[in-house]
């Protein structure tokens, strides 16, 4: 979801500002299926 709201620009996140927040909270394979479905989410929209 955060992948498809960004993707509209409604957001001032990136996949990178969204990628390094994410690596500082989460493991390394919740950081992969993250970043998976924040791609998905921005790919439906762009």
């Amino acid at each position: 979801m955060a992948g498809a709201l960004a993707a509209t620009g409604e957001l001032p996140l990136d996949r990178e500002t969204f990628q390094h927040s994410i690596t500082s909270k989460f493991s390394a394979d919740k950081v992969k299926l993250n970043l998976e479905a924040f791609d998905l989410g921005a790919g439906m929209i762009t």
